[in-house]
């Protein structure tokens, strides 16, 4: 059996008697507490999961933990359209489906492909890597820059970013954007001289270590009439995207490791 209750954290900084309150699922079989995000926790149920008419009160559990499956609604400060989350995952993260060790983990965050309410598992771009992280072979490490979307949006991001290094490369694309795909993301054969020309354009040549080209899909009336609806580039050289969409590329001076800059020289100290 489980139930809701508010615990009250801190004093708040500088002396303040300001308090956090926040949420969690206890489980009085366990002796368990489980952290919860802002909104109104109800369980999820194949009925209410699924489009059919069919009135299965059945909850959903999630396929990596078995916790059950909670939808979070409107209410107690959060003000969205609603998600899923799993009490164990948004606590414990699974680093193998898309976590970052950092908890608040929700279901669209999820890669696992074996779960309906995973958000980066229903798509074949998942997990494919666009390119090699650049700041990443500057310390000969091997960082993967690969597609995500969370709640702010579609994200290219680093995949050291869970790791103790904690890389914080970051593209966010354009969020006129209805969807962003990977450019034949099942393709994984290298670019050779033998290559087709297809399999060719799938990659960029004009950038080094030919990166992947995305496939950018416009929502209706949020691009200049001169866009096509679908537009297909490679994201490190394209003019569109910089010149008319704003794209920002990360810079040596954005890119902090444990929260100082990575082109930082050794000994030298920061403005004082």
């Amino acid at each position: 059996k489980a139930t809701t209750t508010t615990r009250t954290t801190g004093g708040g900084r500088g002396g303040t008697n300001q308090r956090n309150r926040s949420k969690l699922l206890y489980c009085e079989t366990c002796q368990r507490g489980y952290s919860l995000p802002r909104g109104q926790p109800n369980p999820e149920t194949e009925s209410s999961s699924s489009t059919s008419s069919n009135n299965n009160n059945t909850c959903v559990q999630c396929p990596i933990c078995q916790f059950q499956v909670l939808k979070i609604t409107r209410g107690d400060g959060y003000e969205g359209n609603g998600y899923h989350v799993c009490p164990r995952c948004f606590t414990d993260a699974p680093m193998e489906h898309g976590g970052n060790g950092a908890g608040d983990f929700r279901c669209f965050s999820c890669t696992n492909s074996e779960c309906s309410l995973s958000g980066g598992g229903s798509s074949s771009s998942s997990g494919v890597e666009v390119f090699a992280c650049p700041f990443c072979l500057g310390r000969n490490k091997q960082g993967s820059i690969s597609l995500r979307k969370n709640t702010r949006g579609f994200v290219l991001s680093c995949s050291n970013y869970s790791s103790v290094d904690k890389c914080q490369y970051t593209i966010w694309l354009p969020k006129e954007a209805s969807n962003v795909e990977v450019h034949d993301a099942n393709n994984n054969e290298e670019p050779t001289s033998s290559s087709t020309s297809q399999q060719q354009s799938l990659r960029c040549r004009r950038c080094p270590n030919a990166p992947r080209k995305l496939v950018f899909t416009w929502k209706s009336g949020s691009v200049p009439p001169h866009f096509d609806r679908v537009h297909v580039c490679c994201v490190l050289c394209d003019a569109l995207l910089k010149e008319d969409m704003g794209l920002k590329l990360p810079s040596l001076n954005q890119v902090r490791i444990h929260g100082r800059s990575y082109n930082a020289g050794r000994g030298r100290r920061g403005r004082r």
